[in-house]
């Protein structure tokens, strides 16, 4: 049973890091179009303080509220 759960653990976790290079280099991509900082849904400037936390953030927190909702 611990093999299980440390074999779903590890899986997690590389689906976790997998995400976030995907985010990172979405990012990288979005500086070399010079589109970093806009809001991939409605297209309006992301907050500096939300890209201060978070520099891959592909959405406003209006949109990204609605998107969690």
């Amino acid at each position: 049973m611990d093999a299980l759960q440390d074999h779903a653990m590890a899986k997690a976790s590389q689906q976790r890091r997998h995400m976030s290079l995907q985010r990172i280099e979405a990012a990288l991509q979005g500086i070399a179009k010079e589109e970093f900082g806009w809001c991939l849904r409605c297209g309006e400037e992301i907050a500096r303080r939300r890209l201060d936390s978070d520099p891959t953030s592909p959405l406003c927190i209006d949109c990204a509220n609605l998107v969690e909702q």
